[in-house]
């Protein structure tokens, strides 16, 4: 049940940054709000180790009482400061509220103005959508098989006992939380001085994100006893260098199709779940006595679904609006829209 509920964020989120983010700030924005995801790994992971040793309740019930009530206290902060569009923002000025409308004029829908319908048969036909279906879907493969296998590796191989592994498993989520949001500055700048395009800008993030946590994902696997921090300098890096992958695919649904960002997202989290299904079972069945040999295959094998999802995305994703995501109005001075992605003022009002 709790899937269910929080598999509705994600395409939440660029639900709203499709009417929010100006196009040469996505980056940034977007992955701002996915990086909190990150501080939440960071703080609990170590809590958690701590709190099913130590906690009430028995232990390990008392971790999701604590979180209960920190989802609650958001929720209510969330519901009195969210809105779904700058012109229905309550303490917006007008300044922001102009720059972003202005910005956004050609992709986002107007106040009272229907939202058109979503045209689901260009989207399957569209090659960017299958090329970025398919770089969602192998940085999620890398991300289950972290958050599964990496306790599981650390255990079985490393022999880190539960309290270690909860504060050496958060290492490499501030580190993610870091990359984050230095690559969503990074791409930005670059897009802003004009020196790469949108695509090539999410290109260079894959290869940086996905090329690195399979590198050193297997380099890991031939980590052993004895050279535990030398594995955690591998996961470390492994990890939060993917992190860049949000200035590439995450945000990439926002360049091709602002307006139907979120659903088409969803269908690629959908597609996405697969691989959190898949993974636990492959850790099993690959794993059953848990040896280092048994790890390695693991992990060479999610190499080579990070590389082939890299090459996809490399070969069939775009980075602008494509034009069945363009909103068409019948006025002269907007019935043809423009593609905005790389045509924004390089500055934000003051």
């Amino acid at each position: 049940m709790m899937t269910i509920f929080q598999g509705v964020v994600f395409p939440a989120f660029h639900a709203l940054w499709s009417q929010w983010a100006p196009p040469l700030e996505r980056s940034l924005l977007t992955g701002i709000s996915y990086a909190g995801n990150q501080i939440g790994n960071t703080i609990v992971m170590p809590i958690a180790g701590i709190l099913c040793e130590h906690g009430f309740a028995g232990g390990w019930p008392s971790v999701y009482y604590i979180l209960g009530i920190v989802g609650m206290a958001w929720s209510a902060l969330w519901f009195l400061y969210a809105s779904n569009s700058p012109s229905t923002h309550r303490f917006i000025n007008k300044t922001e509220k102009s720059f972003i409308e202005e910005a956004l004029q050609d992709t986002m829908t107007k106040e009272g103005e229907k939202k058109p319908s979503i045209p689901w048969k260009a989207v399957l036909k569209s090659s960017a959508v299958w090329g970025l279906w398919a770089g969602h879907f192998a940085g999620d493969w890398g991300a289950y098989i972290m958050a599964t296998g990496l306790p599981l590796f650390m255990n079985d191989v490393l022999g880190f006992d539960l309290t270690s592994m909860g504060f050496l498993s958060a290492i490499p989520y501030l580190v993610y939380f870091l990359a984050i949001n230095i690559a969503g500055f990074i791409a930005d700048s670059v897009r802003n001085a004009g020196w790469m395009s949108t695509i090539n800008v999410r290109r260079a993030a894959m290869v940086i994100a996905l090329g690195s946590q399979a590198i050193f994902l297997v380099a890991c696997g031939f980590c052993g006893c004895g050279q535990e921090h030398l594995a955690v300098v591998f996961l470390t890096l492994g990890i939060g260098l993917s992190g860049v992958s949000y200035a590439g695919f995450v945000v990439n649904y926002l360049d091709i199709a602002p307006t139907f960002a979120g659903p088409i997202l969803g269908i690629g989290n959908t597609i996405s779940c697969v691989a959190g299904i898949l993974c636990p079972l492959i850790i099993g069945w690959l794993t059953p006595t848990g040896s280092q040999g048994e790890w390695l295959v693991v992990f060479w094998i999610t190499f080579a679904i990070l590389v082939a999802g890299t090459i996809v995305f490399i070969i069939f994703a775009k980075g602008e609006v494509q034009e069945w995501a363009k909103i068409r109005r019948n006025t002269s001075s907007t019935s043809n829209a423009k593609d905005i992605a790389d045509e924004q003022p390089n500055g934000r009002p003051t």
